[in-house]
């Protein structure tokens, strides 16, 4: 008896098998993409007011890390929901599109058909793009560009692209207004953009918030400020390893009329405040301020330095300068000149030449071109540009070709 209910409850789960719906094995292989039936919003569709977009497929799709590969800029908030719907996705941020403002969705490999993980595509079967604007006007300016290894020729992956539109903005603390992710060649493309001016920077966001953070990560920007009036393309962005810690003071030391004010790290650029005018420029490695005390009658004075690093981070602070009566070596001043550059097409010529410490006087009469033993060029004074900071002078200055000397063949 127990080994007839045996075979009957072995015939039962037979059966049972037999009735189970699995995937047929065998077949070609699925190669055809998901594709975009509809947007809505239509393409560069204006005056969008719904909260939902929804973007209908070809077939059954499958959302593949969507909060990561689906990029919407500028950002429409942290909390954005993307729901399965039949063949269909739908995006909801949780605060509603802001008003009058362009918006790019860049699908990337967000979507992905149910079998063999195909990324969906557009009806010409393009990477998905998805255009629209709250308001009567599309922003259609774009900034394009790849990034690379400052140091090789690798490609850094995934680096993340952020532009910043405001002037106090703080890369590690402020979320980018708009961004994107280079791909697996470096290139990057932000479409949409309205006239304005930008600060770009790309860095490696291994944590997904946007904001750099890590100490050694792969680091680039452009350093001149982006007017963008017009689609801008073709840039190029080196990557190398920076150190992002914030930047700090770490001493004042003085010897006879030198103070010397070090820092963390080295600095781009500094500003000094104070009631009587004093000399100041960088040493040689740009992570010391030299301060020379000036002819006054007093012991020590107080100062107010601004400075600044690569990365956008401040150090502003009040420091007391002295002057004592330890004597400092005499450095020998030294000039080192550097390319001399000619524009024939617009006569002008350029030279630059630098300097081991601060100029207290000079005589622009002895700075002139030489044609031969008897004739010279003198500079007009206006014609130099100084600059204390980094103790260099640059001279440039339109040379009619009627006024060079006259070569016989």
């Amino acid at each position: 008896m127990k080994y007839f209910q045996f075979v009957l409850i072995v015939l039962w789960c037979v059966a049972m098998s037999c009735a189970t719906q699995t995937t047929p094995m065998g077949g070609p292989k699925d190669t055809i993409p998901p594709t975009v039936l509809k947007f809505t919003p239509r393409e560069n569709q204006k005056n969008f007011k719904d909260k939902q977009v929804v973007v209908d497929f070809s077939e059954p799709v499958v959302l593949n890390n969507a909060k990561d590969e689906i990029i919407i800029v500028p950002s429409p908030g942290k909390k954005i929901e993307y729901k399965l719907r039949g063949t269909s996705v739908v995006i909801e941020p949780e605060n509603p599109w802001k008003d009058s403002t362009t918006y790019n969705i860049s699908f990337r490999e967000g979507i992905k058909d149910m079998t063999e993980g195909n990324v969906a595509k557009d009806k010409k079967g393009n990477d998905m793009h998805l255009a629209f604007s709250t308001g009567p006007i599309i922003d259609t300016l774009a900034i394009t560009g790849r990034v690379k290894n400052g140091t090789d020729e690798k490609i850094p992956p995934n680096i993340t692209i952020a532009l910043y539109t405001s002037d106090t903005f703080n890369i590690f603390e402020d979320i980018p207004e708009y961004f994107t992710k280079s791909n697996k060649e470096g290139n990057f493309s932000i479409t949409n953009l309205k006239a304005d001016k930008y600060k770009l920077y790309a860095f490696d966001d291994k944590n997904k918030n946007l904001k750099a953070e890590t100490r050694t990560e792969k680091f680039g920007f452009v350093s001149k400020t982006i007017e963008l009036d017009s689609t801008l393309t073709g840039l190029e962005i080196p990557m190398v390893n920076i150190d992002t810690r914030p930047p700090r003071l770490t001493s004042n030391r003085n010897q006879s009329d030198l103070n010397t004010i070090k820092f963390s790290k080295s600095m781009v650029n500094y500003q000094i405040v104070t009631d009587t005018p004093i000399v100041s420029s960088f040493s040689s490695n740009q992570t010391e301020v030299l301060a020379y005390y000036p002819l006054i009658d007093l012991d020590s004075m107080r100062i107010h330095i601004k400075a600044i690093d690569s990365t956008n981070q401040v150090v502003d602070t009040l420091i007391y300068l002295k002057r004592n009566d330890n004597k400092r070596s005499k450095d020998q001043f030294k000039v080192v000149p550097g390319d001399a550059r000619y524009n024939i097409e617009t006569n002008q010529f350029d030279f630059d030449f630098s300097f081991n410490k601060p100029i207290l006087s000079m005589n622009p009469d002895s700075i002139y071109i030489r044609y031969d033993s008897a004739t010279i060029l003198p500079f007009r004074f206006k014609s130099l540009r100084y600059d204390t900071i980094f103790n260099k002078m640059s001279v440039s200055e339109v040379i009619p070709i009627d006024s060079l000397p006259k070569i016989s063949a």
